[in-house]
C-alpha cells in the first residue's frame, strides 16, 4: 500500500525534521542563507530525495516528496528519510562532496562499514555518529 502524504502535509513534516536539528546547525543554515525548499519532484530525476544547490547570492536546499514517498512504508520512516536527506544536503553546505558523504550512512552510495548516523536522540533534535560517544549510554 503507498503512503498518502499531501504537499501541505510533506511540507509541515520537513519542517517538523528541520526543527529537529541541532540549533548551531539551524543557526549556520541561516548564517549562510540557505533557504530549505520543498517541491514535488526534480524534473528529469524523478528518484532525486533532496539537492543543494549553491547559488551566487542564496542557497537552497531542496526536499522532494514523491521521491520520498514512494519508498517509505510509513509516515515514521517517511519522518526519519527526510532527516537523513536534510543531513545529507547540509553536508554539501558543510563542504563535504559525495566521496565524503559516503563514508556515512547518508551518502548515496555508503561504504562498506560505513560510520552510522543518528537521528534525533533527545527533544533538543541533536544527532550523533557511531564514531562519537553515545551520551544515553554514558559511554
Amino acid at each position: 500500500m503507498t503512503l498518502v502524504v499531501d504537499s501541505d502535509d510533506f511540507a509541515r513534516i520537513v519542517d517538523e525534521q528541520y526543527a529537529l536539528l541541532p540549533a548551531w546547525v539551524r543557526d549556520h543554515i541561516a548564517a549562510a542563507n540557505v533557504a530549505v525548499l520543498v517541491d514535488e519532484e526534480r524534473p528529469g530525476e524523478p528518484s532525486t530525495l533532496g539537492l543543494y544547490h549553491a547559488t551566487g547570492g542564496r542557497s537552497e536546499i531542496w526536499i522532494y516528496r514523491r521521491p520520498h514517498v514512494h519508498i517509505a512504508a510509513s509516515r515514521a520512516e517517511l519522518a526519519q528519510r527526510v532527516y537523513r536527506t536534510l543531513l545529507h544536503e547540509i553536508g554539501h553546505l558543510f563542504g563535504m562532496n559525495e566521496h565524503d558523504l559516503d563514508r556515512y550512512d547518508i551518502g548515496n552510495h555508503p561504504r562498506p562499514g560505513a560510520i552510522h548516523v543518528h537521528g534525533p536522540t533527545s527533544s533538543e533534535g541533536t544527532a550523533r555518529s557511531d564514531a562519537e560517544p553515545d551520551p544515553e549510554s554514558g559511554s
